[in-house]
């Protein structure tokens, strides 16, 4: 029976190969890891004197004490470019929708003007159109012209009221004869003509 009890269990020295692999695997790897950490606090020491060695060195050249204070800054000057390119792409975008606008109000213009254009057009027809029934009633020889205020008065035809001189025959004298009542309004109102 001993034997059979012996068998069940695993022997005691399996258990103490496994256990004697494992702290040997823990000693190498913590060997490895005390040396790691030598060379780290190696190349730690080594950077620490460099430093120290390149600040005295720059501590006593003029040109670096020079530019010293601008160096400390130097992260201030960082934030403001950044703070001044935001505000430029800003900026940036207002000039694109001015541009935008610009562009808005000049087309409109063009159209004003083209339409300001069509109704000079009308409104010339229509002091012609006027001119001719003044002509067929007196027989005179009348002209559209401009007068200063923007009236459209047909040359030839005074102003009611005041006589107007119309030349006859070569051989007769000049009769003066009254002028036909005529009134002529302003170009934005409908136009009315009485004629006597």
């Amino acid at each position: 029976m001993a034997s059979a009890s012996d068998s069940e269990q695993p022997p005691l020295s399996a258990d103490v190969d496994s256990v004697a692999a494992i702290s040997a695997e823990a000693a190498a790897y913590l060997s490895r890891l005390t040396k790691e950490l030598e060379i780290l606090e190696t190349t730690q020491t080594t950077l620490l004197h460099s430093h120290h060695a390149t600040s005295t060195a720059l501590a006593d050249a003029p040109a670096y004490n020079a530019v010293a204070p601008i160096l400390e800054q130097l992260p201030d000057y960082l934030a403001k470019a950044a703070r001044l390119k935001t505000l430029m792409t800003t900026q940036r975008a207002q000039v694109d929708r001015l541009l935008v606008r610009a562009e808005e109000v000049r087309a409109a213009k063009r159209r004003n003007a083209e339409k300001m254009r069509q109704r000079w057009e009308e409104e010339r027809e229509k002091d012609k159109a006027l001119a001719a029934r003044v002509v067929g009633s007196t027989g005179a020889d009348v002209h559209v012209v401009k007068s200063g205020n923007g009236d459209a008065v047909a040359a030839g035809i005074q102003r009611p009221g005041t006589p107007l001189e119309v030349a006859g025959p070569s051989s007769a004298p000049p009769v003066v004869t009254a002028a036909p009542k005529a009134m002529v309004k302003r170009k934005k109102k409908a136009r009315q003509a009485e004629i006597e």
